[in-house]
């Protein structure tokens, strides 16, 4: 039997190979397309521009992960700039390429003598 309705298609499919449950096709994702992100984010905004939740950017900034907000003057309204967050990750990631390369890592593990051989 031929269908264009994709659900009986899958169905169809399904029962033709021998599967019993169908696998859930995941909805849209929930971040927004946004061309250009703003200049200063809220933490929902720094959170998608993330492409993380907004408990796990309030925890990476209590942790030192991110930093601070460039403005706050109450509590409530907190703004991150753009441009500090992306400085902070080109410093971080800077910081990890000047560590010992693959290569160094690789050497040290290779050298340890294993017993019984």
């Amino acid at each position: 039997m031929i269908t264009t309705d994709p659900s009986e298609f899958l169905q169809q499919l399904h029962s033709e190979s021998g599967f019993t449950q169908m696998v859930p096709v995941p909805e849209k994702s929930r971040v927004p397309v946004i061309r250009e992100w703003p200049g200063m984010m809220s933490l929902s905004t720094l959170a998608d521009y993330l492409d993380v939740s907004v408990s796990t950017v309030s925890t990476m900034v209590k942790n030192g992960q991110l930093p601070p907000p460039t403005f706050a003057p109450t509590p409530r309204l907190k703004r991150w700039s753009r441009q500090s967050v992306d400085e902070y990750f080109q410093r971080a990631s800077e910081k990890e390429v000047n560590g010992p390369s693959i290569d160094d890592l690789m050497a040290k593990s290779t050298m340890t003598k294993r017993g019984g051989y």
